[in-house]
This record gives C-alpha cells, sequence and structure tokens, in this order.
C-alpha cells in the first residue's frame, strides 16, 4: 500500500514554488552585486539566469516534495513559480516581455521543474 503524504499535492506544490522564488530572489540579488562589480558579456548573463532557474527549481522541489508524482508536482510548481517570477518583475521592471519568450520560459519551467521533482521524489525513497 502507498504511502500518503504528511501535507498533500497541492501544499507541495506550493512550497516548492515559494521556496523557488525565494532562493531566484536570493541568487539574483547575488548576481546582481557580482554584476556591479565585473563586466560580463550579455550571453553569460542569459547563461547564468537560466542556471538560476534551474536551480532554484531543483532546490524548490527537492526540499519539498516527497511521496509520488514528483514530475506533475514539479511541472506545476515550474509553471507556478513561472507566473509568480513574472509578475513580479513586471511590477518591479514596467517592462514588456515578447510573448515568444514568455512561453519559452513557461515550458523551460515545467521540464525543469518536472525533471527536479522526479530527482526529488525518488531521492526521498
Amino acid at each position: 500500500m502507498k504511502e500518503r503524504t504528511k501535507n498533500g499535492f497541492i501544499p507541495e506544490v506550493l512550497r516548492g514554488a515559494v521556496t523557488a522564488y525565494l532562493c531566484t530572489l536570493a541568487l539574483v540579488l547575488i548576481f546582481a552585486l557580482v554584476l556591479k562589480a565585473a563586466t560580463i558579456s550579455s550571453l553569460a548573463v542569459k547563461a547564468v539566469n537560466q542556471f538560476i532557474k534551474a536551480i532554484s527549481l531543483f532546490v524548490g522541489c527537492f526540499f519539498s516534495f516527497s511521496g509520488d508524482k514528483g514530475l506533475l508536482k514539479g511541472a506545476l510548481t515550474g509553471v507556478l513559480w513561472a507566473a509568480v517570477v513574472y509578475a513580479t518583475f513586471a511590477i518591479l521592471g514596467g517592462g514588456s516581455f515578447a510573448a515568444l519568450a514568455v512561453v519559452l520560459d513557461f515550458v523551460f519551467a515545467a521540464i525543469v521543474g518536472g525533471l527536479s521533482g522526479i530527482v526529488a521524489v525518488n531521492a526521498r525513497r
């Protein structure tokens, strides 16, 4: 018989998205300090931003998930995290975003979140 998680599906997804969001904010602030002190090419900035996204989603999933359905939990966490991040940066930056770039970021977040969710639930077994 499968063991049920204490917290349930939705609370784990929400906790994962919040944890990933907080990790993202911390890493973005650290990277902003590095950018202020050093000159880095725009290509490197884009690569570091993708790395920050992936690490944040992994941390959010790893410390929030247990039980099963890691792929689904992770994908939902990634989409929810991406929505909150875009809302935050839209409010702070006030800029517009290219529709294709937004869609690709949501797809990236769902894929990375899903893979992170799989790793997270299997690491707990």
